[in-house]
């Protein structure tokens, strides 16, 4: 988690704020199908929706983690049964 919240700054920024312009030669995309050109930057785009929902996922589990190491885990919630499954 705290990898991809450091390298998420310099990647939002490579892809979005055109330094990925100066770095590529290319700048458009076009489709085959309908000719139609695409700025390249939304090629790179899901990248950086990976990288936001990788952390935030992470942050949940260890919010999970940490909340649930106080309580009493072997406690059944309501309505489930502790039954092995075996037979009497």
């Amino acid at each position: 988690m705290g990898v991809f919240a450091y390298a998420l700054g310099p990647t939002f920024d490579t892809v979005f704020n055109n330094r990925l312009m100066e770095l590529k030669k290319i700048q458009t995309l076009s489709l085959p199908i309908t000719g139609e050109r695409i700025p390249i930057k939304w090629l790179f785009a899901p990248i950086v929706v990976f990288m936001v929902m990788t952390i935030l996922r992470s942050g949940m589990r260890l919010y999970r983690l940490f909340y649930t190491m106080g309580t009493d885990i072997d406690k059944s919630p309501a309505g489930t049964s502790r039954d092995e499954g075996g037979l009497p």
